[in-house]
């Protein structure tokens, strides 16, 4: 559904495609490396060897948590991404724009569930308030609609610096 509001808008979709695939080989690399790194560290030692096969299931069980996570992360977005898609579609496109979910919803991966709520949260307050100055010095009026694609990446910025800090769990 979201690729034909693509196409309608003319986004290129190959583009969103591409990003998406990027994604999933990030991902992959990023798992194969960490678990490279932790069985090459794990078996220098002796006494930690036993957290290797054939005497424990530690890295199948770290990979499958890993798994989740990613798998969490993409019904997350895609569920919030779904919601907002329904409000820009009864708002006829005035609030936001098929582009606006699209990285919504990428931006939601790149995050993590975790982070993905104060992700949103932050790309609506950074555009209220700097809405809220404009309409204040006179530079927009009350009905101007604003652009909130640069406050998603400004969002997701300052999410991936202050994650440490912000997450829930």
């Amino acid at each position: 559904m979201i690729f034909k509001l693509l196409k309608h808008q003319k986004i290129k979709l190959n583009q969103i495609k591409n990003l998406i695939i990027v994604w999933i080989s990030i991902v992959f690399v990023n798992l194969v490396l960490n678990y490279y790194y932790i069985i090459k560290r794990l078996g220098r030692d002796p006494l930690y060897k036993y957290f290797l096969p054939p005497y424990s299931d530690y890295i199948f069980r770290s990979i499958e948590t890993d798994i989740i996570y990613y798998l969490a992360t993409v019904l997350l977005a895609g569920v919030i991404s779904a919601a907002f898609l329904l409000v820009a579609k009864k708002s006829d496109y005035q609030v936001l724009k098929p582009i606006d979910v699209a990285l919504l919803f990428l931006g939601g991966l790149v995050v993590g569930w975790i982070n993905l709520i104060f992700f949103i949260g932050c790309v609506f307050v950074l555009a209220f308030f700097i809405q809220l100055f404009l309409i204040l010095f006179k530079k927009a009026e009350k009905n101007q609609r604003i652009e909130i694609t640069a406050f998603i990446i400004i969002s997701q910025i300052l999410t991936l610096l202050l994650s440490d800090k912000i997450s829930f769990l």
